[in-house]
């Protein structure tokens, strides 16, 4: 895993105090840390950029890694993601 640049761990840190320190697409509590755990705080991409999606803030989000590469492995992203963590949060809550 590659160390974050100031600005990168900058970035984090302010999307990560916005998101009242959870993450944008569960829910979850996240950390702040360098050790790879699924509820380390990662900057997420609503718009992948692989999907032309710019790299700016406006255009990130804290995510809890288990979200972050959960995205990462389907083509969903933004409102798309959304609605598949509601649909699963209903079918748990429902079970």
């Amino acid at each position: 895993m590659k160390t974050p640049t100031g600005n990168q761990l900058l970035r984090r840190t302010i999307l990560w105090l916005q998101a009242d320190k959870k993450c944008h697409w569960c829910g979850r509590a996240t950390l702040l840390c360098d050790n790879v755990a699924p509820d380390q705080a990662t900057v997420d991409h609503s718009i992948p950029r692989g999907r032309g999606g710019p790299d700016t803030i406006e255009n990130c989000v804290s995510a809890c890694r288990q979200c972050n590469e959960a995205r990462m492995a389907t083509s969903r992203s933004g409102r798309d993601w959304d609605r598949h963590v509601a649909e699963a949060a209903i079918t748990t809550a429902t079970t």
